[in-house]
């Protein structure tokens, strides 16, 4: 997924919100069938047989993976890489020494009096691009985007659990269930991101909106848990909003990180949500064996999701001329 998102950011700037959308919603598709499908393999291959044919599956993402290529970028490099012969080379050198001997000599001497662990450090700080951290803007997304990714993965999660404690769903229901839930995701992958591209509305004001959604759709779920109908309709709220954040969250770096950082900022920002979500899973868990029920866990989600509109809002009253990404470009 890392490495489509960077091509695609390589090939598309005008329409990239378009693209994306495209291309996170030929990754869903299959969510559609996939219920129905393991519903069949589990009643003919049982559990292991079931697992090993979705790992056949899988590894068809190896030659898949394998075509990934920037062509443009790389035919852009090689025409502009300029081409020193051996000789030209070796004459460069000789030229710096008999010209510049003492300014040669003591950049050597520096270099190699450095410490490796030094070197080190800063070799691994260029590449990973920490200077990024400095960055108050920066910092206020990630901790928003991954607060906001934990807590909405784990909704997504145990959608399956909390349909068959508040409501007794059968097998066959919650495989109807997540094919609703597939299908609205696919819905909002196509259609929410064409909306905003249309209406010119930025990508965090978007992202920002869709969590706002998806706490609209369990805060029914919430109430209503008894009625199947409205059950139904929060979840295809929750899919609208899921697909939504799927196509947002990868358009908000790229409005303000230049590509040459972009796989950095994309790297650190995965590495966050990773962290974040050892601590906020945990904590949706506990709310529900304090209340003994999904409620609680439901409620805490919403409370988390709505935490990162909080932060990026406040962080938009204290600086509204700079410019935080609520007015970048919508493209």
């Amino acid at each position: 997924m890392p490495g489509t998102y960077m091509v695609v950011n390589s090939y598309f700037k005008k329409r990239l919100t378009l693209a994306m959308s495209f291309q996170v919603t030929g990754s869903s598709i299959a969510g559609i069938f996939l219920p129905q499908i393991c519903e069949f393999l589990l009643a003919h291959f049982g559990i292991t047989g079931t697992v090993l044919i979705f790992a056949g599956i899988s590894f068809n993402a190896i030659p898949a993976a394998i075509l990934l290529k920037p062509a443009k970028e790389i035919v852009c490099d090689e025409l502009k890489k300029p081409v020193i012969t051996g000789q030209e080379e070796k004459i460069g050198e000789n030229v710096t020494e008999k010209l510049l001997p003492n300014v040669y000599n003591h950049t050597t001497t520096t270099i190699n009096r450095e410490s490796r662990a030094k070197r080190l450090l800063k070799s691994i700080s260029k590449l990973f691009n920490f200077e990024l951290f400095t960055d108050r803007t920066y910092v206020i997304i990630v901790i928003g985007m991954g607060i906001s990714f934990a807590s909405e993965l784990n909704t997504i999660l145990m959608t399956s659990f909390v349909l068959k404690e508040l409501n007794g769903f059968t097998i066959k229901e919650l495989a109807s269930a997540t094919s609703l839930l597939s299908l609205t995701d696919v819905t909002g992958r196509l259609l929410l991101p064409y909306l905003a591209y249309r209406g010119e509305y930025s990508p965090k004001i978007s992202y920002a909106l869709a969590l706002i959604g998806s706490t609209v759709g369990r805060t029914i779920l919430t109430i209503y848990y008894n009625n199947k109908l409205m059950v139904l309709v929060s979840i295809a709220i929750l899919g609208l909003g899921k697909g939504a954040k799927a196509v947002f969250q990868s358009l908000i770096l790229p409005n303000f990180i230049t590509y040459d950082r972009l796989a950095s900022a994309n790297g650190l920002l995965m590495v966050i949500n990773g962290i974040l979500s050892l601590i906020v899973g945990p904590i949706i868990g506990v709310m529900h064996d304090v209340g003994n029920s999904y409620l609680y866990s439901l409620h805490s989600a919403s409370i988390l999701s709505m935490s990162c509109v909080i932060l990026w809002s406040m962080d938009y009253l204290v600086r509204p001329k700079k410019g935080d990404g609520f007015t970048d470009d919508p493209s």
